[in-house]
Parts: C-alpha cells; structure tokens; sequence
C-alpha cells in the first residue's frame, strides 16, 4: 500500500519538524485524562448533537461533500492509533470550547492537541501513513477553530504535510477511503488558491476507472483543471506573458469556464428544476452599492456551489489576466469590452461569497468553515490577478 519513493523520509522528518515547532508554543493542562478514554464519548457530542454537519431538508437529494467526512469518525477510533485518538479528541473539544465559549475545554483540547504532536515528533519512519494523512486533516480543522483563517494559518502545514504523505501512498485511491480523498483533495486545491503558490495541484482527482458518477468528484476534476490557469496567472507575474501564452491562458480559460457551465447545468438538473439557491440584492442608504444575498434550498449543496462559484472566479481571474496582456498589443474593442467582462464576473462572484454569510445561520458549522474558505481563496485568487503582469515579445 505504501512505496517510498526516494523523499518519504525527508517528508517525515519535515511533518515531524513542523510538529516540533507547533509543539514548543502549546502550554498542555494538567490532570487531564488519556486522549483514548475520551475520543469516543466526545466525538458523539460532536457529531450528534452540534451543528457541524448540515440539517437534512426534506425533498432534496442529500449529496455527499467533504464535510460529510465527519461522519467517518467514529471508523477512525477502531484504528486504536493514539495520534488519531489525540487528534479528535483536540479537535471536538475546541469544537465544543468555541459552543460553550468555555475556556477550560480549550485549555484540554490544547492539551491533546500537544499530545498528537509528541507523538509526531517521536515518529522516526511512516509505519501508517493512512493514519498520518487523516491526522493532518484533523489537525488541519483544529487549527481553524483556535486561529483566524488567513493565509499564515498553521491549518495550510497540515494539509500540505498530509496531501505529501498521500502523493507517497502507491495505491492512494486503495488506502483512503473516498469520503479522505474527497475532503484532502478540496482542502489542498484551496490550500493553493490561499497561499497563492504558483504550482498546479497533480491531477490525483480523477478515479482509476474512469471519471467518478459522484456530482461532487466531478467537480473535483474540473477544479483540478483551474489550478493550473492560477500556476500560470500566478508565473506571469514576476516570468512574464508573452502573446502566445496569453492566448493560450485565454483558450484553456474558456474551456473550464465551459466545463463548469455544464456541470452546474447537469447539478441542477438533478433538483428537478428546483432551484439550488435564491439571490436578492440588498439596497441600504448606508452602502455604496447593492448587496447580494443567498438563501440555499438545500444545506448538502452548499459546498458544490460554492466551490463552483469559487471555480468561476479562478476562470474568469484567468481570463482576465491573458485579456490585459492581448488588450496592449491589440486595442480592437471586441476585446476590450471581453476583459471588462471577465473583471466584471471575477468581482461577482468573489463578492457572492464573501456577502453570502447570512444564509449559512443555521446550515453547518462544516458549511460554514468552507464558506469562509471560499471567500478567502476567491479574495486571494482576484488580487493575484490584479498583480502587474510583464509582457515579453514572442520567442
């Protein structure tokens, strides 16, 4: 199941050194009791009687996303891995701490947060690398409760830390369980999007078998496609665009936009004509322009759509920045008039999702999370965009 491939050791050594680092600023509590008595007891609460995971609505298909994953929890504890125990149990008490607003159980949450961190730091070689790559996800979401969610958030050293660990794993799709593959690969595409990396994500979504019949793997694929306009949208910045490559950037551009048209398409279809979401403008003496409001019919589509909207903003991003580069060698109004459209929807739905907070009350905490994810990569995505682009003459 697991083939190292020359540079598993130094991944390791770097998971482990990391962790040292995260470890050296926690202040562990005193008296509290052993992660593997309380992993299991507390993943109930969490589970079962908080609002992480989305209501049911009744009528609606119920679709699987990352934020289902969750619900896999309890399958983790039969492992008997003490990291994993540590891990979910840190993860549910800040959770519960951030519920209550109660700082006794954040101080215990810091306190097996510690825990899975020592024993990360005494890992010398990867006996389970499954395990690690789940602990990096867990990990990864405690972050985002106990630190604003911004580009220096330590949830981005997990994901990528775990998303390594996995790229090691020879048969990735036979070790992990499609609801982990699901939720590493999501989390790592806005993992890129965030830091602004100008590397493109390796196209690890698709199945052995062909393309997946789930809505939600689907679009999985098509995002993987628009990492690769933000790689080369974030390289034109300080390499240079010639024309060229802008025309290139504008057709594989177009060609993603198209794709993800057709997937939305296809999505709502399966609502049977009931629509996924209502928008309404918001107009206030008080603001500079209208503001759009979302209303979802259906909590388990949340995060299609937003990671759709999310999709739109890499590709109409892109658009834009090959467009800027065409548009000063070639002043026809045709095109001109197609670059104020590409900034035009870029800031559109980058504004959709970071006004649409009020329609998330009461659909998730996990939606939440992911809502705010969103917003941040779109907001990320669109100012890489408006970063000066040097044009360079054709070769």
């Amino acid at each position: 199941m697991y083939r190292k491939k020359g540079q598993g050791k130094n991944i390791i050594q770097d998971f482990s050194q990391t962790a040292l680092k995260t470890f050296s600023a926690i202040k562990t509590g005193p008296n509290v009791c052993d992660a593997s008595h309380q992993a299991g007891p507390v993943m109930a609460i969490y589970i079962q009687t908080y609002d992480y995971l989305p209501p049911r609505a009744s009528g609606s298909v119920s679709y699987q996303s990352p934020v289902y994953w969750a619900e896999t929890f309890f399958s983790f504890l039969d492992s008997q891995s003490a990291i994993v125990n540590a891990s979910l149990s840190a993860l549910t008490l800040a959770h519960l701490a951030n519920s209550k607003c109660d700082a006794a159980l954040a101080q215990h949450g810091r306190h097996h947060y510690g825990q899975a961190m020592q024993q990360i730091c005494a890992l010398r070689q990867v006996e389970h690398p499954t395990t690690l790559v789940r602990t990096g996800m867990i990990l990864a979401l405690y972050e985002i409760y106990n630190h604003p969610l911004g580009c220096d958030n330590p949830w981005q050293v997990h994901v990528q830390g775990a998303y390594n660990l996995m790229r090691e794993l020879e048969f990735p799709h036979q070790a992990l369980s499609k609801h982990d593959f699901r939720r590493l690969c999501t989390i790592e595409f806005l993992r890129l999007c965030i830091s602004g990396q100008s590397m493109a994500c390796p196209n690890l979504y698709f199945q052995p078998k062909g393309p997946s019949a789930d809505t939600f793997d689907r679009l999985l694929e098509i995002l993987s496609q628009t990492t690769y306009l933000l790689a080369t949208m974030r390289r034109s910045s300080y390499g240079g665009l010639d024309r060229n490559g802008a025309n290139s950037l504008l057709q594989q551009s177009v060609y993603s936009k198209e794709e993800l048209l057709t997937w939305f398409h296809e999505f709502q279809s399966e609502e049977d004509s009931r629509p996924l979401f209502f928008s309404q403008d918001m107009t206030d003496d008080t603001l500079e322009r209208p503001q759009e409001t979302i209303n979802f019919t259906n909590p388990s589509s949340i995060p299609h759509l937003v990671l759709y909207w999310l999709g739109l903003v890499a590709v109409y991003a892109s658009m834009a920045k090959a467009l800027r580069v065409l548009v000063r060698t070639d002043e026809r109004t045709c095109l001109k008039e197609r670059l104020e459209t590409a900034e035009l929807l870029c800031y559109r739905f980058t504004n959709r999702l970071s006004q649409s907070h009020t329609g998330y009350v009461g659909m998730g905490q996990g939606n939440t999370i992911l809502l705010m994810a969103t917003s941040l990569a779109a907001q990320q995505i669109c100012q890489n965009s408006q970063d000066e682009t040097i044009i360079v003459a054709n070769k």
